[in-house]
């Protein structure tokens, strides 16, 4: 019997280190086209969603894996339903996801696994492994980009999305405040991590993530246990930063950041999508539409707006709301999307008050969830955000 039992952790712990590596390289699989990388990274993710659930299915009494019973439900109407949904509208593209997104059910599910398999894993560690990738994405941002697109007006890096870009940025720099905490000897290579990481969320130009960080930050000095005085000093010189940063990237960028027009137009036509995807959930309320067929919620000859039919004539179509939970409703119903909504929630509340290195991850989780408001996501993201809401719930027994 305890050879059993050795043997089954040794195979949890050698598949949490698979997913671990697997999760950290991802992003990285990018040798062929654009749209033979998004494929190939989505198959990677299945993969390891079918290792973690290997593993879960192999280690499932483990104490860290015993979430709390009103999450357990939460976390059984999302899946659940997300397996309905595909069970209601069976096909490839809700199997595996629309072109170019391929976040379908597979993946979604993937990204549940995987997150919650690596629950198990020690805090600097993970903080360490993904710290580290997301420093060497920045890293190679500027080359690949030149590679790629020919130019550095606004930078999507490996993801070709300057958005999905600038999120990542964001928590890897949320990220590297706790690596200067836990590996003090490592500072001059961590604060050389920051300044590029800063460099390319900058060069992104991406404002939604810019605010977002901004207040992120001011709720991370917030929470610290200094005086008011040192935290309003600290507040000061978070805002301080922020203005200098973007007056200086106005001498070398274009004024996207700071030209107020076309934020206003963007968040109309944003705005405008989310409306006409509100109208969609009524025609599918109980199991949606499926993972991979929000552009049929969104048909462009259903959207009575001039500029959304602007991006239609152009040849787009819509596969995203710009609101990750509105799509959540559109993919796998009311009660499916109000379950994500939900789990979300309450790994937030819970997370946010840890105290140590696990906040952090809490920190990268609100960051995304605000994100998630405005804009799209990928099997990248979606994995990231996963792996830290679940970090909430590593301590509970």
């Amino acid at each position: 019997m305890k050879i059993v039992f050795l043997a089954n952790r040794h195979l949890i712990t050698l598949l949490q280190n698979t997913v671990l590596i697997l999760t950290c390289l991802v992003p990285f699989l990018v040798p062929f086209t654009l749209g033979r990388n998004i494929d190939t990274q989505a198959s990677a993710i299945i993969l390891t969603g079918v290792l973690a659930w290997v593993g879960i299915v192999s280690g499932w009494r483990r104490p860290s894996w015993r979430l709390p019973q009103s999450v357990q439900l939460l976390l059984g109407l999302y899946v659940g339903f997300c397996v309905i949904s595909l069970l209601a509208h069976p096909s490839i593209t809700n199997l595996y996801g629309s072109t170019l997104i391929r976040l379908g059910t597979l993946a979604l599910l993937a990204c549940v696994g995987s997150g919650l398999l690596l629950t198990g894993i020690e805090t600097k560690r993970l903080l360490a492994w993904l710290y580290v990738s997301i420093a060497t994405l920045a890293f190679i941002t500027l080359p690949f980009t030149l590679l790629t697109a020919h130019q550095l007006v606004r930078l999507g890096g490996v993801f070709h999305q300057a958005d999905i870009l600038a999120a990542f940025m964001a928590c890897g720099l949320i990220l590297g405040i706790a690596m200067w905490q836990q590996f003090p000897n490592h500072r001059v290579l961590i604060a050389a991590g920051q300044l590029m990481l800063a460099s390319i969320l900058l060069l992104s130009q991406t404002r939604a993530i810019i605010l977002i960080l901004t207040l992120v930050l001011l709720l991370v000095v917030l929470q610290r246990p200094i005086s008011w005085r040192r935290r309003g000093i600290e507040c000061f010189a978070i805002l301080l930063t922020l203005i200098v940063g973007i007056v200086a990237s106005q001498a070398v960028l274009p004024h996207r950041i700071t030209d107020s027009h076309f934020a206003v137009e963007s968040t109309q036509y944003r705005l405008s999508l989310q409306s006409f995807g509100v109208r969609a959930t009524s025609h599918q309320p109980i199991w949606g539409y499926g993972a991979g067929s929000i552009p049929i919620a969104l048909a462009c000859p259903t959207l009575h707006n001039t500029a959304l039919q602007a991006t239609c004539h152009d040849g787009y179509y819509f596969d995203s709301s710009h609101n990750v939970f509105l799509d959540r409703v559109l993919i796998s119903g009311f009660v499916g999307g109000i379950a994500f909504a939900g789990f979300v929630l309450v790994a937030l509340y819970r997370g946010l008050r840890h105290s140590g290195p696990e906040r952090y991850f809490s920190y990268c989780a609100l960051l995304i969830s605000l994100y998630y408001l405005t804009n799209v996501t990928n099997v990248e993201l979606e994995l990231l955000l996963w792996i830290m809401l679940f970090r909430s719930f590593r301590y509970h027994a």
